[in-house]
């Protein structure tokens, strides 16, 4: 009974502290990454965030590209551009140099 007990605890301590790393995007933030998913692809977008709201992110885009399924990348698309990404479709948002 006791191993049980260290084997729970122990797996709630390494859920927690994947929890303690996480951030929330804010307006302002620079160098972000957002990946979104499509049916047949993943799309890439790098920028900064300009908009937040309870469904979309807006991202002043300084480029983009998508990534297939198979692992094959397709052309880059250089910006600056505006896009709004629905907050359903993003499956990760890295930052870098923050």
């Amino acid at each position: 009974m006791t191993t049980f007990k260290i084997v729970i605890i122990l797996t709630v301590l390494v859920c927690l502290s994947g929890i303690a790393g996480a951030r929330l995007p804010q307006v302002g933030d620079t160098r972000v990454e957002i990946h979104t998913i499509g049916p047949l692809c993943i799309i890439e977008y790098y920028g900064t965030i300009t908009d937040i709201d309870d469904t979309m992110i807006g991202l002043n885009c300084t480029n983009s590209q998508y990534r297939m399924n198979s692992g094959s990348y397709g052309n880059e698309v250089y910006g600056p551009y505006n896009v709004t990404i629905g907050k359903g479709s993003i499956i990760s948002i890295e930052w870098h140099g923050e």
